[in-house]
């Protein structure tokens, strides 16, 4: 299939917003049609290589593509490129030298899966996007519900968490009992690996993986409610497991956060050169079943290791966007070179009953060390409008955010 020439999308009313530490965001422009819907957890819904970005967004069954060959300034016209009408968010996208990778959740032949869990399909483009090759049926009898996905070299690596039965006596909140597996292609998705399961089985939920790789080294992080101090989904923990052989054997299940007083939701993982893991994660809000009101000051912290996860630093609180009251939550990490860009939802301001409701991004030089100030790329006036994806390179950023039923995009220019 070739895909339409290049066209330039029309600006719609975000406002423009100063940064102090980047050039100026170019104006929001709509991405997707109506009916659209982000990618959380793992995945990479836009990846970037040189000055070509490359994105993806869920609608009504389908999956749709478009790409940019000047950093995210014009675009293609928008293609459906899985037309199953059963394929469900999130997904996924890997950008190698050669081939450019889309995984998804699909129910084709999942029977009684429905809603957003299916099984794992995966196609491949080896031209840049403009030709897609067969769907390919990755992980059969294994519904999922979040997933993360990597790649390094010619190895896919895919992580992702088996939904089980449901969870009793949650005060009518229905959450469900997972168990994180993994699996890896070394040939780029011609052959797979066996399912390797990462987390026992249990009465407990161990969900929304995400995963990093470099050389032999492998990093997957995932929430746990193994330490529940309180019976409700939203007491989890962050837990860490790595593969020092690309994968095929896995050391134990690590606790990275260790405040019992605090949750931890919504991990994601990057590896950079030099051996340096950047693990990011939201700590700090709290929500009560009985009055259904959230309290705390979520914030997005990082630890570092330095040796390719054999130990790690102390935490570090790196957003204080609207604190004591912030609402930091559903992160978006990307990684190139030693550059990460991470962008996530937080308050429009610092009224404590406030949800999430506006995008916001930050970048790290470094793989983590130092971090940039946070800029906030959606107003109150929008409405609720979270960031729900992000790429880039050491010369620019483009950062997705979802507002309604449309995917919107900003870019700038790194100084």
């Amino acid at each position: 299939m070739v895909l339409p020439s290049v066209i330039v999308l029309a600006a719609i009313s975000f406002p423009m917003l100063a940064s102090s530490v980047l050039a100026e965001w170019g104006p929001a422009m709509s991405l997707s049609g109506g009916g659209a819907v982000g990618s959380p957890g793992g995945t990479h819904p836009i990846v970037a290589k040189g000055n070509t970005v490359h994105a993806v967004w869920w609608a009504k069954g389908n999956i749709y593509y478009r790409w940019s060959t000047d950093a995210g300034v014009t675009w293609t016209d928008a293609a459906a490129i899985v037309t199953s009408g059963t394929a469900s968010y999130p997904c996924s996208l890997e950008l190698s030298d050669s081939a450019l990778y889309l995984i998804w959740p699909d129910s084709r032949d999942g029977g009684k899966l429905g809603g957003n869990l299916g099984e794992i399909y995966l196609k491949r483009s080896t031209d840049g996007g403009k030709t897609w090759g067969p769907e390919m049926r990755v992980a059969p009898d294994m519904r999922f519900f979040r997933f993360g996905t990597t790649l390094d070299g010619n190895s896919i690596h895919v992580a992702w968490n088996e939904q089980g039965d449901p969870i009793p006596n949650l005060a009518n909140y229905r959450w469900y009992k997972g168990t994180i597996y993994y699996k890896v292609s070394a040939d780029g998705g011609a052959t797979w690996g066996p399912n390797v399961q990462l987390t026992a089985k249990g009465d407990f939920d161990h969900g929304r993986p995400a995963i990093a790789a470099s050389g032999k080294y492998v990093h997957t992080v995932w929430i746990d409610g193994r330490d529940a101090v309180k019976e409700m989904p939203w007491d989890q923990d962050i837990y860490y497991s790595r593969s020092t052989d690309g994968g095929a054997t896995w050391g134990e299940n690590v606790r990275m956060n260790n405040d019992p007083g605090d949750r931890g939701w919504h991990p994601q993982i990057v590896a950079v050169p030099g051996g340096q893991v950047c693990l990011i994660y939201e700590m700090g809000l709290r929500f009560d079943l009985t009055t259904k009101t959230w309290s705390g000051d979520s914030a997005l912290y990082v630890r570092l290791s330095r040796d390719n996860g054999a130990t790690w630093d102390k935490a570090k609180r790196i957003t204080f966007v609207n604190a004591p009251n912030g609402r930091a939550t559903h992160s978006k990490a990307y990684v190139s070179g030693s550059r990460i860009h991470l962008v996530w939802t937080d308050a429009s301001g610092t009224d404590p009953a406030q949800k999430a409701s506006s995008a916001y991004y930050i970048t790290s030089p470094d793989g983590g060390l130092t971090w940039g100030e946070a800029q906030r790329l959606t107003s109150a006036a929008d409405g609720e409008a979270g960031g729900s994806g992000v790429a880039g390179t050491e010369s620019y950023a483009v950062v997705l955010i979802n507002r309604g039923e449309t995917i919107y995009y900003r870019r700038c220019d790194l100084k």
